[in-house]
């Protein structure tokens, strides 16, 4: 349209000039005026790059001849709009306020895309020369255009100490949709993730920004601050804006536990929580890369083999090693060091028990327990599956480097496993075969060197091993013949004299035979007759001062008798009656502080008795439930 207005204003000039041979420009004649007439488009105001409503306006005047056909440039010169024609030939309109009115042109004017005050120059031109002749200026002011928008300029993902100002604030500016600044603009700062701080709004200055210094919070990690029109966070999205920031923790400050101390667990166990500690800074956030040195400072135990190992804090701040306690009962101690920090050292404390091992008949199984255990009890291990080889389990014990010894009735065999054997795991070793004559091995037990002594059943003999028997092995010596009156022992003990005690179920007696006797021989004495309370004496021990505690199967009862009892002897106190919940008493053992264990083989129950308990003594604590594992407990061992 631009260009056929254009074609059909030179023409018309043309024509104009062959008409008037005086020309506009002689400076004889008068000089032309241009100017802007009322109403005709001055100092309009409207949206940055939309239409002014009212269209631009010029009437030439003061010609030497007919003020229409007269050419006017249409220039923009500020603002960065546009017009709608460049060129313009003046006329008369039809119609309208400025009908009938000659020297008239008109245009329309876009405004730029930059808020503020813009201009559009009406240029009279010389169409001989092609000089610009007077000139009128039109004057408008864009507003900003639409909504304003808010985005971020500085500040966003920056990475900092927890608890500290970040090195920039956050600035943000607020434009119109052009892109145009809006200043004094009230801007809304939220902290809304991470805890910090921040100022609560700001204004915007001239070029449309606002800031504030941001604080992080206290405790690492993600930080978000949202920055928002006032006074309406939930404007559309365009007016809202949200920062990002990590905080990472500073400088190590001090070291505390986080996990490990306290435990029981039983002895040469590898913990089930490792110690661990943590390094923090004065936040309390972790800390990654500072060098921890663990030391076991008593106890005996060793982390991997070694008894001090350094190292380095992970990327939360832990610090972790495994630890397997000594093999003596009683106190284990661990230090943790950091150098210079708050909290330094700090002492792990784990105690550790023998654990008391239960063999079930009818399970076929070994149930472990932490002696000072109560009620519905779980494990804290069992051996049990077709690679034990157990079989009908009978006599147990423990040596000192916690290797366990079973005799299987049905199995005509001693099976021996590592310390914290577990599950269905293989015997280090077997003791089998035609050999041993084994036919029916049960009661069990070992002397100060080792040596192993197990009863046979079938055989009525006691049959003793090297301590390191294995296979098919040969006894070193065989107790057996009438002589020795051996019946059906269900337990043995040697006494630190190497003095044999055996309690011979069938004939409700002990006998008892001298160290090192092999072959028919007599016992050196025989404890039995009614003042002894025997009915089929079970399982026995000898405590450390020689007394003798012997429990009874049919009597549920524990009699205790005073270092060398022979014959027909009265026990020195008996633990028997309804409050004891014995049941079938079997299985016998004492721990370091004297406390009786008695396994029951019918109640599926430990009762446990304090160190000295006589008469109708109820338990101060028993091992019983579903959760237990006993099946027909019978004897025990720690």
């Amino acid at each position: 349209m631009r260009r056929q207005f254009w074609s059909y204003s030179m023409v018309a000039l043309a024509l104009g000039l062959a008409c008037d041979g005086e020309g506009i420009t002689n400076p004889a004649l008068r000089v032309p005026t241009l100017s802007i007439v009322s109403g005709g488009g001055e100092n309009q105001t409207g949206v940055a790059g939309s239409t002014l409503p009212l269209p631009l306006i010029v009437q030439v005047s003061g010609t030497s001849g007919s003020t229409n056909g007269q050419i006017l440039n249409f220039v923009v010169t500020s603002g960065g709009g546009s017009v709608f024609a460049n060129v313009v030939m003046t006329g008369t309109p039809k119609s309208g306020p400025y009908s009938k009115m000659s020297g008239i042109a008109q245009n329309t004017w876009t405004l730029g895309d930059s808020a503020g005050p813009q201009t559009v120059e009406a240029r009279l031109i010389d169409p001989l020369t092609g000089a610009t002749l007077p000139q009128a200026v039109f004057h408008a002011t864009a507003a900003p255009a639409g909504n304003a928008i808010l985005t971020i300029l500085s500040g966003d993902k920056q990475t900092g100490v927890a608890g500290a100002a970040l090195h920039d604030s956050a600035r943000v500016r607020v434009t119109d949709k052009l892109g145009n600044p809006l200043a004094a603009v009230r801007v809304t700062f939220t902290v809304a993730t991470g805890g910090g701080s921040s100022a609560s709004g700001a204004v915007t200055a001239q070029d449309g920004t606002a800031s504030t210094p941001w604080l992080l919070g206290r405790t690492a990690g993600a930080n978000t601050l949202t920055a928002y029109l006032c006074c309406d966070p939930a404007s559309p999205s365009a007016s809202l804006v949200t920062l990002t920031a990590t905080g990472i923790a500073g400088a190590a400050s001090q070291i505390v536990s986080v996990s490990g101390d306290g435990q029981r667990a039983p002895l040469g166990a590898s913990l089930p929580i490792a110690p661990a500690v943590q390094i923090r800074d004065v936040n309390g956030n972790g800390v990654a890369g500072v060098a921890v040195t663990f030391t076991v400072t008593s106890g005996g135990g060793t982390m991997g083999g070694i008894t001090s190992v350094t190292t380095l804090s992970d990327l939360v701040g832990k610090a972790s090693v495994g630890w397997t306690l000594g093999t003596a009962p009683g106190p284990n101690t661990l230090r943790a060091t950091a150098l210079g920090l708050t909290g330094s050292p700090v002492i792990f404390g784990v105690s550790s028990f023998t654990p008391l091992y239960v063999e079930n008949q009818d399970a076929n199984s070994i149930t472990v327990y932490d002696p000072e255990g109560n009620g519905n009890l779980t494990p804290i291990r069992t051996i049990v599956g077709p690679n034990t080889g157990l079989s009908v389990p009978g006599g147990i014990v423990r040596d000192s480097l916690g290797q366990l010894y079973i005799t299987n009735y049905t199995g005509n065999s001693i099976t021996i496993y590592p310390a914290g054997a577990d599950g269905n795991t293989s015997p280090i070793r077997t003791i089998t075969g035609p050999n041993t004559g084994f036919s029916r091995p049960l009661a069990l037990t070992r002397d100060g060197s080792g040596q192993i002594y197990i009863y046979d059943y079938a055989t009525h003999s006691i049959i003793v091993f090297a301590a390191n028997a294995n296979g098919n092995a040969s006894p070193l010596r065989t107790i057996s013949g009438p002589n020795t009156a051996l019946d059906g022992v269900s337990g043995l003990q040697v006494s630190a004299t190497g003095e044999i005690y055996a309690a011979d179920q069938n004939a409700g007696n002990i006998k008892v035979f001298a160290a090192g006797v092999n072959g028919d021989v007599a016992p050196a004495r025989i404890i039995g007759g009614s003042n002894t309370f025997f009915l089929q004496p079970t399982s026995l021990l000898l405590d450390a001062a020689g007394q003798l505690y012997v429990t009874t199967f049919t009597g549920n009862s524990v009699v205790v008798f005073a270092p060398g009892a022979n014959g027909n002897a009265s026990p020195v106190r008996i633990i028997n009656g309804a409050s004891t919940q014995m049941r079938t008493a079997t299985g016998l053992a004492l721990d370091g502080a004297g406390n009786i264990y008695v396994a029951n083989y019918n109640g599926q129950s430990i009762t446990v008795y304090a160190p000295g308990a006589s008469g109708d003594a109820a338990p101060i604590r028993q091992i019983i439930g579903a959760n237990t594992g006993l099946t027909s407990p019978g004897w025990m061992t720690f």
